[in-house]
């Protein structure tokens, strides 16, 4: 039986950090859960208002050559739409827009990319931004089954794959360290529950929580509670299933 995807990451991201391969470990990894690609993009602000693209995706050469080419960085629709709000956009909410729309997905279908999909938006502190997609070639009926035992996980998964390759978190050289009651509450919020529920377990008021989270987060340089829990569980201050 398989760990959660954002825990399996996490006890293989030395592997990933490591290798020169990284489309090769992301695809291997991804199909491990039914997923047929895996893309990452950065957009970092520069001078003049422009932005620069970073990409690391298994998606093939050609595509990613046809990509830039054509400039889809400015009007991919995934890209657009996904940007417009802060929650996972499933592919389907757009593949059937206009017809611009339709034709980006069809030229990406002849590339061999499925139309299937799953794209998180991820917003840093700095204020740079990033997108982390996930697609499959199953079917709708397989892909609603996947996407419903996978999609919350995912989410820490994008941050956790942020982190490794933007490397945001603070490194100063000295050893960043939680508060035992810091990591209680990531800890629940790995698990699902939201700061009233946490409150209710650890014996804590909602807004002490927010306070342990917000002390958490700054210390992780993490722009939001769900980027610290990735942090946290990528750099090991956390595990899924202890609570000390």
């Amino acid at each position: 039986m398989h760990l959660d995807i954002s825990q399996e990451f996490v006890e293989n991201a030395e592997k990933f950090e490591g290798t020169d391969d990284k489309p090769g470990f992301l695809r291997a990894f991804g199909q491990r859960f039914g997923l047929s690609d895996i893309a990452y993009m950065h957009l970092s602000n520069q001078k003049a208002g422009k932005k620069q693209v970073e990409l690391v995706t298994t998606y093939s050469s050609d595509w990613e050559k046809r990509y830039v080419e054509m400039g889809y960085d400015e009007s991919d629709p995934v890209v657009r739409n996904s940007f417009r709000g802060i929650l996972p956009l499933d592919w389907e909410a757009v593949t059937s827009g206009d017809k611009s729309t339709k034709d980006f997905f069809g030229e990406a279908a002849e590339f061999g990319i499925g139309t299937q999909g799953v794209s998180i938006p991820i917003r840093t502190p700095e204020g740079s931004e990033a997108l982390f997609s996930v697609s499959s070639m199953e079917s709708s009926r397989e892909w609603h089954s996947i996407k419903k035992h996978l999609l919350s996980d995912l989410v820490y998964l994008g941050f956790l794959l942020h982190s490794s390759l933007a490397k945001k978190c603070p490194e100063s050289g000295v050893p960043l360290k939680l508060s035992p009651r810091e990591r209680d509450v990531l800890t629940w919020a790995s698990r699902g529950k939201s700061c009233w529920e946490t409150g209710k377990i650890l014996g804590l008021s909602e807004r002490t929580v927010n306070f342990y989270i917000g002390n958490a987060s700054a210390k992780l340089g993490a722009a939001t509670k769900t980027q610290a829990v990735a942090i946290a569980l990528r750099k090991r201050l956390i595990l899924h299933n202890v609570i000390n």
